[in-house]
């Protein structure tokens, strides 16, 4: 079942929350029940397991993050996730999520000196252990998820400073993966518009993504689509949501999420306008020639 795509961190302010002045947010999650869903990455996040496993889906392969491991994960993509306690730790599920954006990164390469080989291989996804100075750094935050007012926006930038400080110096291949969490240059706009029309992404992602700056992305795009790309996503999903609920018969929720859309009341209205039917209509519709 096709489920909307959580955003983070900007859905995830029920959860406890330190994030000050715009920068990276740390997230804090104790849970006694397993649940799952999608999730698109706003930020460049780290995951911290503590106790329990918190399962990532991407890019077709599985990612078992478990007890006292952690993963890092490129911003503007969309994940699938199971999380859940293990029954030799009462059933507990406790993690962190740091939300990091690219400024933050650029400040600590400056500050750190660290020098790499240049290398344009990428460093592929991997799953790290969690030495014990991670731990003690951990632990030293929960305090500030029950002092919200008291806390600063230079310390919030000066912890998540430290955290990548405690990163380098127990597992280089992670400071590797910092240093590319860039997109590559001049990819195709077209091949990167494809595998990414379904996910709920702005402007900016799609810039990003495609490795051009905003101005320039935009002026390629009209290049070669010959329409502006909000115009060219609504459309483009519509033709996905018609293909789903004509061809595979899933519900119009469903059709709603898995095409881009994030919400079902202004999909109906477009679908509408667009084929002249409403999205249940077409289903039912296709239900009289099966």
């Amino acid at each position: 079942m096709y489920k909307k795509a959580a955003k983070a961190p900007q859905d995830l302010i029920r959860m406890g929350m330190l994030k000050r002045n715009g920068y990276s947010a740390i997230g804090a999650c104790s849970y006694s029940a397993a649940a799952s869903g999608r999730m698109y990455l706003q930020d460049h996040v780290l995951l911290v397991v503590l106790e329990g496993t918190y399962k990532i889906r991407l890019g077709g392969r599985e990612y078992p993050v478990r007890k006292h491991e952690m993963m890092l994960l490129q911003k503007a993509i969309l994940i699938e996730y199971d999380k859940y306690g293990n029954s030799e730790s009462g059933d507990l599920l406790d993690y962190m999520m740091f939300f990091i954006k690219d400024d933050l990164i650029q400040d600590f390469f400056k500050l750190s000196k660290y020098t790499f080989p240049v290398s344009e291989a990428p460093v592929p996804l991997a799953i790290s252990p969690i030495d014990e100075r991670m731990l003690y750094y951990a632990a030293s935050l929960k305090p500030y998820f029950q002092e919200q007012e008291k806390k600063e926006d230079e310390l919030m930038r000066l912890k998540l400073l430290e955290l990548m400080f405690n990163m380098g110096e127990a597992n280089q291949a992670l400071l590797y993966q910092f240093l590319q969490l860039k997109p590559r240059k001049w990819s195709s706009i077209v091949e990167m518009m494809e595998n990414n029309y379904t996910n709920p992404v702005t402007l900016a992602d799609l810039a990003y993504l495609s490795g051009r700056s905003l101005s320039t992305f935009k002026r390629e795009f009209r290049q070669i689509y010959r329409e502006p790309t909000f115009q060219w996503l609504r459309n483009r999903r519509l033709e996905k949501a018609k293909e789903l609920l004509t061809d595979s018969g899933v519900s119009v929720t469903e059709a709603c999420f898995a095409s881009g859309f994030e919400n079902v009341t202004h999909f109906s209205a477009v679908f509408k306008k667009k084929y002249g039917l409403t999205p249940s209509a077409m289903r039912a519709a296709r239900g009289q020639y099966e």
